[in-house]
């Protein structure tokens, strides 16, 4: 008998191919095109899905969803695609990516008061201003952290009579901006035996990025 090689090389090729589709779909586990299981439901359910082949793309998701429909599955199934969903009127669904949100920094000032001479018998000023400490925006979207310690001279009459940068925090932002809100504030005078005194206080600073430390 006379064998037909060249169409024995062609079934070898299909049986090839054949076998590696089955192969390719058994990765699959189960999943299906997004867009394939999108008809399926759009026939079953008479709902008319709206997207963009930009958007749904080449996604597969699991063929699980397109047994016993309802909106439950549909959210599922395109949540775990990152995707989702909002009915206009009845019938239509349009199905978008769900935006990502970049969570902005936010900075925070610490502030620990430090008397020059701390003694029993000094009672300490006590501020009476209303001023917040501002983290400078600048700093906050650069990133850039690190601690102040500022000296001040705190009179009778309660009032900042003179600052001193005593330590810088590095930063020309975060140092002005603490000696900027030392600069508005009021206080009680202290007090030594019950009698109002001048006193130098040092206060220190802290500035960090919240975000930043606790994404780690």
């Amino acid at each position: 008998m006379k064998i037909n090689m060249c169409g024995l090389v062609l079934l070898v090729c299909t049986w090839i191919l054949f076998s590696v589709n089955n192969f390719s779909q058994s990765l699959d586990n189960g999943k299906l095109e997004l867009k394939t299981i999108l008809e399926k439901m759009r026939t079953e359910t008479g709902l008319n899905f709206i997207y963009g082949d930009n958007i749904v793309g080449h996604i597969k998701a699991d063929s699980n969803n397109t047994e016993n429909f309802n909106e439950e599955n549909l959210k599922k199934m395109l949540n775990d695609c990152n995707l989702a969903y909002k009915f206009f009127g009845n019938k239509d669904v349009v199905i978008f990516k769900k935006s990502i949100k970049k969570r902005k920094n936010s900075g925070t000032v610490v502030i620990k008061n430090i008397l020059e001479n701390d003694s029993g018998n000094i009672i300490e000023p006590k501020i009476i201003s209303g001023v917040l400490p501002v983290y400078p925006p600048e700093a906050v979207s650069g990133n850039i952290e690190g601690t102040v310690r500022i000296k001040l001279y705190v009179t009778t009459k309660g009032d900042v009579f003179k600052i001193i940068v005593q330590k810088s925090s590095g930063s020309a932002l975060l140092d002005s901006a603490a000696v900027n809100y030392a600069s508005k504030l009021k206080y009680i005078p202290a007090k030594v035996n019950g009698k109002y005194c001048n006193i130098w206080l040092y206060k220190d600073f802290k500035y960090y990025i919240v975000n930043k430390h606790n994404s780690k």
